[in-house]
């Protein structure tokens, strides 16, 4: 009978742990940042970038539209022309972009300081077109383009998405849950 006690116990206490491995596995969220620092004037007559003013920000391979909580993207400059809009494209294409085509306009501000930043979270809408978590998926790069007169230090884009469990957190669940059911009706009789 001690022996069946000391198992049973044994038992419990794997399945305890098991139960508890899973769950803390579900719970931690994925979480993703990646800053281009290229330093760069850019200067041009006109509202579309030019050649330089584009910066390439990636995407984890994680990335799932269905699941991202969180999708910012901010950046910071400096020496702009007092009183100029700053306009911020994006672009799903590499080089060679055409507004319409994958690219499009997603805001425009006047700095009133310098340095200056700013962000914005998706979903951004300008104009007619709003930029949705989906438009990123299968991507592993994406593009944001500056059209103005100024010094640019950085871009970045940061992403937090709840984690989908595996099947081995699933089945470690699983398997914890039966072996608690087991060891109670063990227990009771």
């Amino acid at each position: 009978m001690k022996r069946s006690i000391k198992t049973s116990k044994a038992i419990l206490v794997i399945f305890t742990i098991m139960l508890t491995l899973s769950i803390s596995s579900m719970a931690s969220a994925l979480s993703y940042s990646d800053t281009n620092s290229t330093s760069v004037t850019i200067d041009v007559s006109g509202n579309y970038p030019p050649l330089n003013g584009w910066f390439s920000l990636g995407l984890p391979s994680w990335y799932n539209a269905s699941d991202v909580t969180s999708f910012w993207l901010g950046m910071e400059g400096t020496n702009f022309i007092a009183g100029s809009d700053i306009d911020v494209f994006i672009s799903f294409v590499g080089s060679g972009r055409v507004i319409g085509t994958n690219t499009f306009q997603i805001a425009d501000f006047t700095p009133s300081s310098t340095p200056f930043s700013a962000s914005g979270y998706l979903p951004i809408t300008y104009g007619s077109k709003t930029i949705q978590y989906s438009d990123f998926t299968g991507l592993t790069q994406f593009y944001i383009g500056y059209g103005c007169h100024f010094d640019h230090l950085w871009t970045e884009v940061i992403i937090e998405q709840s984690s989908v469990p595996e099947p081995t957190t699933m089945l470690l669940l699983g398997l914890g849950l039966i072996g608690l059911a087991g060891v109670k009706r063990k227990m009771q009789k």
